[in-house]
């Protein structure tokens, strides 16, 4: 029965060091695993099962905290909590069959919590920012610059990331978006 849970923990944990590797580019375990058949690790089943893992939560989160991390690599990591949840809970001495779903429910939220502080922090760095921001247009409104032109050199003097998001949204007016 002990050899069992080993076995079943080693396959568990082989399979999450391959979607973990694969899903930050390292494409050596995916070969040893089976997967190196194909041009790239792009197609394997860690792919599928990181796409059901790639929700409206996953997208709003990984936005709001600012994250360049696509939602499938995302859902990969994800998915790659909730492996290593399984597999520290069958290294349990006991019970860790039973406890085996639960860990791997938070090992697959872990990423989340992990994505809605950041953008917690995020907001909050926004948030005292904006008097700053405030500060910038009062004084280059005041010079006689356009609107456009004293939101483009406010957003230049943030460095954060309240002037990022003025940018992007510069950049959408500039190119006639809505």
């Amino acid at each position: 029965m002990i050899a069992l849970g080993s076995l079943a923990a080693a396959a568990a944990a082989a399979s999450g060091v391959a979607a973990i590797r694969s899903a930050w580019g390292g494409r050596e375990l995916a070969s040893l695993v089976g997967w190196g058949r194909q041009a790239d690790a792009s197609r394997g089943p860690h792919r599928r099962l990181g796409r059901r893992f790639d929700t409206e939560t996953s997208r709003e989160a990984l936005r709001a905290a600012g994250w360049s991390l696509g939602p499938e690599r995302f859902g990969e990591l994800r998915l790659a909590g909730a492996v290593l949840g399984v597999v520290l809970a069958l290294l349990l001495p006991s019970g860790g069959l039973l406890l085996a779903p639960v860990c791997a429910l938070v090992g697959a939220r872990l990423p989340l919590i992990a994505a809605r502080r950041a953008s917690h922090r995020r907001r909050t760095r926004i948030d005292t920012e904006v008097p700053q921001l405030l500060d910038l247009l009062a004084a280059t409104s005041s010079a006689g610059l356009s609107t456009p032109l004293a939101l483009r050199r406010a957003a230049d003097a943030l460095r954060g990331p309240l002037g990022g998001e003025i940018r992007v949204a510069l950049d959408a007016v500039d190119l006639g978006a809505r």
